[in-house]
C-alpha cells in the first residue's frame, strides 16, 4: 500500500482532480479521451481504486470526494471504460456498491450500467456483479437506486436466471426496517421483472415460474392506491409478447383495469378518482399492443371502450384549460399516435360528435396551460403517418417521458409488427383530415376575422401566427406540430408547410426572431424534419432547399450574417 500511497501518486491525482475541476458542467472536449489515457498510463484505475479504499478506510472524506470526483471524469473516456472491463477490478466494482458515501456508491453502479456483462471472461465475475446489484436494490439513496435498477435490466439477458433466484430470494433476506422505503425497494423489484419478462416469452415464463410477476399482478387488483398507480404503469411492460397479453386476460387484469376506469358493471359505474385516469392509458396502450398482436375483435373491444370513455369525459369537462381536459387530451394523442390507421379512422368517422369535436376544441383553446398541451396532443396523434426513422429525434411531447414510459416504448417497438410503407401513407392521408379539423377549431378559438381552413396550409398559416405570441411554451409546441406535419409519409405535410405563403416561410428562417433556447432547438428540429423528408426536392425547389441547407449548416442559435432571413418568391415553388 505504501508504494501506492506516495506523494508523487496524489500529486498526479490532485492535479488531474484540477482538470476534471476545470471541465466542470461544460462538457468533455475532443481532447479528453487523450487526457484521460495519459492519465492512466501513469496511475492505473487500479491503483486509483486503491486509494479510494485507503482513504476512506481512514474516513478521509475531503480526499474520498477527490478520488471518486478523478473517477467519475476519468471513467467517462474510452480509455477508462476499456480499463473498468479488467477481471480482477470485479471485486473493487462490486465493493463500490457498499461505500458509506452516495456518490461512489451510484458511480459504481453507473459503471457497471455502461459495460457489458460479457466483457467479463468467467461466469464467477459476472455472477459477483449481479449479486452485489441485487444487493444494492435496498440502497436508500433514490439516485443509487435507479443507476442498480437500470444496470440490472440491462444486464439481466446474460443472467437471466441468476438475476431471477436473486429476486425470488429477496423477501427470505431481512430488508429496509422503515415501511417506505421496503415499498420502494418492492417496486425497483416489480420494475425488473416486468423489464425482464418483456424481452420475449421465455422470459415471460421463467418469471411466471419463480412467481415473480405474481406479486405484481396481486398489487393491481388490490387496495393500496399508492401501490396500484406504480404497478399500473407497469403493466404494458407485461403486454409486450403474446403470452403477456394472454396472462394480463387469464388473470382478470384488463377487468380491473375496466372497473377501475368506471366501464364494468352498469351504466351509473364511476372511476376510481385516484386510478380512473391510469388505467384509461393503460388500456388505450393495450389496445394498440392487441391490434398488433392480430386480434383485432380483442383490440375493437378495447377501443370502443376506451374512446366510450373519453366521450363521457369530454362531454364534462370543466373547462379547456383543466386538469382533467389536459390529461383527456393526452390520453387521446396517445392513443391516435399508436393505433393503426383504421383504428383512427374510426375516432375521424364514427365518433366525430362525441370525441373528435370536443378533443380539437379544447386543444385548440387559447387559454393557458391548455395551449401546449394541446399542440403535443396533436402532434401525438399524427405520429402514425409520419417517417420518425428519418429524424434526428422521435419525440414529440414537451415533457421529459419516464424511464417506464421509455422502456415500454423501446420493448414494444422491437416486439411488435411495425407498420408498412403503405400502411405509413395510408395513416398520412387521414391525419389529413385530422390536422383539418384542428385548423377549423383552431381558427373559430383565435382568427374569426380570417376564412374557415380548406387546406392543410391555412392551419400551417393559422399556427405561425400564433408564434408572434409571447409564450415560449407554445412556440415550441407549434414547432414540434410542424415537425410531424413535416414528416408525413404523403407530401401534403411539406405542401401545406410551403403552401402558407411567402411571409410564413420568412419566419421559419429569421434568426432576428426573439426566442428561448428552447424555442430555437424546436425550430432547429423543425427544419431538420423539413431537410430530410423525401419530398423536399420535389416541393422545395432548388433556391429553398439551398436557403435552407444555409440555415441548417449554422445551427440552431447563431445570430443572423446580415438581417433577417431574404424574401422568399412563391414563384419557386413547385
Amino acid at each position: 500500500m505504501a508504494a501506492i500511497a506516495n506523494q508523487d501518486v496524489w500529486a498526479r491525482v490532485e492535479a488531474f482532480g484540477d482538470v476534471c475541476r476545470s471541465v466542470g458542467s461544460f462538457g468533455y472536449g475532443p481532447g479528453w479521451d487523450d487526457e484521460a489515457s495519459k492519465f492512466l498510463d501513469e496511475v492505473p484505475l487500479d491503483k486509483v481504486l486503491s486509494l479510494l479504499q485507503e482513504v476512506s478506510e481512514a474516513g478521509d472524506w475531503t480526499r474520498v470526494d477527490l478520488v471518486s470526483d478523478v473517477l467519475r471524469h476519468v471513467l467517462r473516456s474510452t480509455a477508462g471504460t476499456e480499463a473498468t472491463k479488467q477481471a480482477h477490478l470485479v471485486p473493487s466494482l462490486a465493493q463500490g456498491l457498499r461505500h458509506p458515501k452516495v456518490e461512489v456508491r451510484k458511480l459504481a453502479a453507473h459503471q457497471i450500467r455502461r459495460i457489458s456483462v460479457d466483457a467479463f471472461e468467467t461466469r464467477g465475475d459476472r455472477v459477483t456483479l449481479c449479486e452485489g446489484l441485487v444487493g444494492s436494490l435496498r440502497d436508500v439513496d433514490t439516485g443509487v437506486g435507479v443507476e442498480v435498477t437500470e444496470a440490472l435490466a440491462a444486464h439481466a439477458d446474460s443472467e437471466r436466471d441468476v438475476v431471477l433466484d436473486l429476486l425470488s430470494e429477496m423477501d427470505q433476506v431481512e430488508g429496509p426496517a422503515d415501511i417506505a422505503h421496503a415499498s420502494i425497494t418492492e417496486l425497483r423489484v416489480l420494475y425488473l421483472v416486468a423489464r425482464v419478462s418483456a424481452k420475449d416469452e421465455a422470459a415471460l415464463e421463467a418469471c411466471m415460474e419463480k412467481e415473480l410477476l405474481t406479486p405484481l399482478l396481486d398489487i393491481v387488483r388490490g387496495d393500496d392506491v399508492l401501490m396500484q398507480i406504480n404497478a399500473l404503469r407497469l403493466v404494458p411492460l407485461i403486454s409486450a409478447t403474446s403470452a403477456g397479453l394472454a396472462v394480463l386476460q387469464e388473470t382478470k387484469i384488463v377487468d380491473q383495469l375496466a372497473k377501475l376506469a368506471g366501464l364494468a358493471g352498469d351504466d351509473g359505474a364511476q372511476p376510481d378518482p385516484m386510478l380512473g385516469d391510469e388505467a384509461l392509458r393503460v388500456m388505450s396502450q393495450l389496445s394498440a399492443r392487441t391490434l398488433s398482436d392480430g386480434d383485432e375483435e380483442g383490440a375493437g373491444a378495447l377501443s370502443q371502450t376506451f374512446l366510450r370513455a373519453m366521450a363521457a369525459r369530454l362531454g364534462a369537462l370543466p373547462s379547456p384549460g383543466s386538469p382533467v381536459a389536459l390529461a383527456t387530451m393526452e390520453m387521446l394523442g396517445a392513443f391516435a399516435g399508436a393505433q393503426p390507421p383504421r383504428s383512427v379512422h374510426a375516432v375521424v368517422e364514427t365518433w366525430s360528435t362525441d370525441v373528435l369535436g370536443p378533443w380539437m376544441e379544447i386543444a385548440a383553446a387559447s387559454a393557458d396551460p391548455g395551449k401546449a398541451a394541446g399542440l403535443s396532443s396533436i402532434a401525438m396523434a399524427l405520429r402514425g403517418g409520419a417517417l420518425l426513422d428519418r429524424a434526428s429525434a422521435n419525440e414529440v411531447s414537451l415533457q421529459y417521458q419516464s424511464a417506464d414510459d421509455v422502456a415500454f416504448s423501446a420493448l414494444v417497438e422491437s416486439s411488435t409488427i411495425q407498420p408498412t410503407q403503405s400502411e405509413r401513407e395510408e395513416a398520412a392521408e387521414l391525419n389529413w383530415a385530422l390536422f383539418l379539423a384542428y385548423g377549423r377549431a383552431l381558427r373559430q378559438r383565435t382568427r374569426s376575422d380570417v376564412p374557415d381552413p380548406r387546406a392543410p396550409a391555412d392551419v400551417v398559416g393559422l399556427l405561425v401566427h400564433k408564434l408572434g405570441e409571447p409564450l415560449d411554451e407554445q412556440r415550441c409546441g407549434i414547432f414540434a406540430l410542424l415537425r410531424i406535419v413535416a414528416l408525413q409519409a404523403s407530401s401534403w405535410g411539406l405542401r401545406a408547410i410551403y403552401g402558407a405563403g411567402a411571409e410564413v416561410e420568412r419566419q421559419f428562417l429569421d434568426r432576428s426572431l426573439a426566442m428561448s433556447k428552447q424555442a430555437k432547438e424546436w425550430r432547429f428540429a423543425f427544419l431538420e424534419a423539413v431537410h430530410e423528408s423525401p419530398f423536399r426536392d420535389q416541393v422545395l425547389g432548388e433556391a429553398r432547399l439551398a436557403m435552407l441547407r444555409s440555415f441548417l449548416k449554422r445551427g440552431p442559435f447563431r445570430g443572423p450574417a446580415s438581417g433577417p432571413a431574404p424574401e422568399i418568391s412563391l414563384g419557386e415553388a413547385a
